[in-house]
């Protein structure tokens, strides 16, 4: 038994147009990736401002705890339960969506990762809160 390619079964190898038409479809579909990833970058800035001024004034209620909670999980990599989504109000669950929609992404000249999330509660002086979800209580649910 061979162990090589069985040319019987391959059948046919495209042309180089084809592998041409295959490589621009390719580089078509990661630039419109791309665009899209600049896209929730631009929505997650001003969410992120707003769960972190959110959290500034309301630092012991329920809602923002778990923001704070599934937001130092995305950051840390800290287990919580994800339904703790559920319990959060309709304008913080979106912001919250286009953040984790958001994080991670790096589209050339772009970047929404770590740093995004640490400076935003760095800004308001709430770092040190922030940090706190790793002893206070992380995947309560």
């Amino acid at each position: 038994m061979s162990m090589g390619p069985d040319w019987d079964v391959v059948g046919d190898q495209p042309d180089r147009e084809e592998k041409q038409d295959a490589v621009a479809d390719f580089l078509g579909a990661m630039r419109a990736m791309e665009v899209e990833q600049v896209k929730a970058i631009e929505k997650a800035r001003p969410a992120l401002d707003r769960l972190v001024k959110a959290c500034a004034e309301h630092r012991v209620s329920g809602q923002i705890l778990k923001v704070r909670d599934l937001l130092y999980s995305a950051w840390n990599g800290q287990a919580t339960a994800l339904n703790e989504i559920l319990g959060l109000d309709w304008a913080l669950k979106k912001d919250l969506m286009a953040v984790l929609l958001a994080f991670g992404c790096e589209p050339s000249g772009h970047s929404f990762f770590y740093d995004a999330v640490s400076d935003a509660f760095r800004s308001l002086g709430l770092f040190d809160w922030f940090t706190d979800a790793h002893s206070s209580g992380l995947g309560r649910g």
